[in-house]
């Protein structure tokens, strides 16, 4: 594993633009260029003594000195590596600030049609387990409750999306 010391002989990073900068020649990239590349995804990588990792990982062992499980874009950009949107967390917790999925049909995090009545569902994981909050006519009182009890139980990961 990569140390801190290590990281800062080869790389510069600056906090308040997120970005990497070599400090030395590494192939191809000459001293003072951007470190990285983007992925599929829009994650920046950085690859290590044979390692690759995501910038935001980097950017912990840089300024901490060790890599969390798991490290949360605050903003939900991908590419945002800047240090005020980076915070060390828990796999369940990264999930609570995770965007609105693709296959969500209502456009409400939380809230999910029910196609026996045409009500709508809220239902949220509270402790690993899902747990339901209700079923309302109305999309917009179900958004009202979702959002409320996301806040509630999600705290400072709880995510509008």
């Amino acid at each position: 594993m990569t140390s801190q010391e290590e990281l800062k002989e080869l790389l510069n990073y600056d906090p308040t633009t997120g970005e990497f900068i070599w400090l030395v020649n590494r192939g191809p990239m000459g001293k003072g260029s951007a470190a990285g590349w983007m992925d599929g995804k829009g994650y920046r990588y950085i690859t290590i003594d044979g390692k690759k990792r995501g910038a935001h990982r980097w950017a912990f062992l840089y300024m901490e000195g060790a890599m969390p499980d798991e490290v949360d874009h605050i903003n939900n950009v991908r590419v945002d590596n800047r240090w005020s949107n980076l915070r060390g967390c828990s796999r369940s917790d990264n999930m609570r600030n995770a965007s609105l999925s693709k296959a969500n049909t209502t456009g409400v995090k939380g809230v999910s049609l029910n196609s026996r009545n045409g009500n709508y569902l809220v239902r949220i994981r509270v402790g690993g387990v899902y747990k339901s909050f209700g079923e309302y006519g109305v999309l917009e009182l179900a958004e009202l409750v979702a959002r409320e009890v996301r806040e509630k139980y999600h705290g400072e990961y709880y995510n509008h999306g």
